[in-house]
């Protein structure tokens, strides 16, 4: 769900609950768009120029990855990766499902 159609349907009234039913996301994402909403909202004034307050509004979420630390596939990764690959057909064996592995 956009982060426009969040918005609408918060205006509509709609709780973050239903809204994240719905559009298939976190309630806390709900709760971020629509209180960045509020925040910026406020920013908007009746006779200016309030585009730039509007695109920051309906804009794509922005995330820092300047914290991340890199990942490294290790053989441990691997080994657990298959691991749970075996589980899983063995699970698929025992209920008679075949597995295609592509």
């Amino acid at each position: 769900m956009e982060k426009s159609m969040i918005i609408a349907h918060k205006l509509n009234g709609k709780s973050n609950r239903w809204i994240a039913r719905e559009g298939r996301v976190h309630r806390k994402t709900v709760a971020k768009y629509w209180n960045e909403y509020q925040e910026l909202s406020g920013k908007l004034t009746p006779d200016g120029d309030n585009r730039m307050v509007q695109e920051q509004i309906v804009s794509a979420p922005k995330y820092d990855i300047s914290t991340r630390g890199t990942v490294k596939y290790t053989e441990a990764v691997d080994k657990a990766v298959d691991a749970l690959l075996e589980s899983e057909a063995e699970k698929a064996r025992e209920l008679g499902v075949t597995i295609n592995r592509s």
